[in-house]
C-alpha cells in the first residue's frame, strides 16, 4: 500500500503535465454567436461582353484603317460568335489557299455613315477580313468605275455627267466573260475577281461587271435604248400600273426591262381558273417604280398582254 500511493501520484502529475502541453481550443463563452461559415472562392469565368468588346475595337480599327475614317464614325450594330469553313474565314482570295477546317470567330456587322459593313475575325481578333460592298469612291475601285461610266455613257449616247454611280460591289465572277458571256463565246472557266457597279442613267438601272483594272467592261442589263419592243413593251406596263393603282402615269418609273421565255401564254401569272397554253412564250420582265414602291410586270412581245406579279 505504501507502495501504490507514489506511483498513482507520479500518474495524476503526467497526465496533468500532458494535458497542459497539448493544443488549446476556444470554447465561446454561452450566448456568444459562432463565426459565419465563408464560401469558397468562386472560380473565374470568361468575360462574353469582354471578348466581344476586344473583338468590335479590333474591327472597328481595322476598317478604319481600310476607309481611311475615324473610328468614332464607326458603329457596331451587330456581333455574334460563329464557325467559318475554312482558316480565311470565308474570304479567301481565287489565289488563295485555305485549310478546310472549321474556324471558330465572329461576324462583325458595322456602320459608316448609312453604309453596312460585315467584318469576319478569328476568336482572337488578330485576323480580320470585310466581306462588305466597297463604298464608292474607293481607290481600288475608281479606275473600274470610271471604265464603267466611260463605256456605259458611250453605250447609251449620252453625256458622261448623266451617268451616275449607285453602287459599288468587289465580286468573283465565274468566267473570264465576266458571267456575262453570249452562247457563242468562249469563256475560261476560271475564277475572275472584279466588280459589279449599279449605275443610273435618267433613271433607268444598269449592271455593269468589270475586271479589277476595269480593262474588261460588260453591261448586264441587256435593254438598250432605242429597242423598239422593249419600249413599246415597257410603256404597256407603265399604262396598265397606272390604271391598276390609279395613279398618274408619270408616276410610273420604268427601272429595268429584261428579255424573258414564259413557260406558258399566261406570262407565268396564270389564275386558278384560267386556262393556260403550256408553251414557252417569249416577252419582256418590266421592273416598275412608284414613290420607292417595286412592282414587276410581265409582257408578251409586244406588250399587248400585261399582268403584274403578285405584291409580297
Amino acid at each position: 500500500m505504501s507502495h501504490t500511493k507514489p506511483i498513482l501520484a507520479m500518474l495524476v502529475f503526467l497526465m496533468a503535465l500532458l494535458v497542459a502541453c497539448g493544443p488549446t481550443v476556444d470554447v465561446p463563452e454561452s450566448g456568444t454567436a459562432l463565426p459565419e461559415a465563408t464560401d469558397p472562392p468562386a472560380l473565374e469565368t470568361p468575360a462574353g461582353e469582354d471578348a466581344s468588346s476586344a473583338i468590335s475595337a479590333a474591327a472597328v480599327a481595322f476598317l478604319a484603317q481600310q476607309l481611311g475614317v475615324a473610328e468614332e464614325e464607326i458603329e457596331v450594330t451587330e456581333i455574334a460568335e460563329v464557325e467559318f469553313s475554312d482558316s480565311c474565314l470565308g474570304l479567301g482570295g481565287p489565289a488563295e489557299s485555305c485549310l478546310q477546317a472549321i474556324t471558330p470567330g465572329w461576324l462583325v456587322l458595322l456602320d459608316v455613315n448609312g453604309e453596312t459593313y460585315e467584318v469576319h475575325t478569328d476568336q482572337t481578333g488578330e485576323q480580320v477580313r470585310v466581306a462588305s460592298t466597297l463604298p464608292v469612291g474607293d481607290g481600288a475601285s475608281d479606275p473600274a468605275v470610271g471604265a464603267a461610266q466611260e463605256f456605259l455613257a458611250a453605250e447609251l449616247g449620252v453625256a458622261l455627267g448623266d451617268v451616275q454611280v449607285v453602287s459599288v460591289e468587289a465580286a468573283e465572277f465565274s468566267d473570264s466573260c465576266l458571267g456575262l458571256g453570249g452562247p457563242d463565246e468562249l469563256c475560261a472557266q476560271v475564277i475572275t475577281p472584279g466588280w459589279v457597279i449599279l449605275a443610273d442613267v435618267s433613271g433607268q438601272t444598269y449592271e455593269v461587271h468589270t475586271d479589277q483594272t476595269g480593262q474588261q467592261v460588260r453591261v448586264a442589263s441587256d435593254t438598250p435604248e432605242g429597242n423598239a419592243q422593249a419600249d413599246t413593251a415597257a410603256a404597256a406596263a407603265q399604262e396598265f400600273l397606272s390604271a391598276e393603282l390609279g395613279v398618274a402615269l408619270g408616276d410610273v418609273q420604268v427601272v429595268s426591262v429584261e428579255p424573258a421565255e414564259f413557260s406558258d401564254s399566261c406570262l407565268g401569272y396564270g389564275g386558278p381558273d384560267e386556262s393556260c397554253l403550256q408553251a414557252i412564250t417569249p416577252g419582256w420582265i418590266v421592273m416598275l417604280d412608284i414613290n420607292g414602291e417595286a412592282y414587276e410586270a410581265h409582257t408578251d412581245e409586244t406588250g399587248q398582254q400585261v399582268r403584274l406579279a403578285p405584291q409580297m
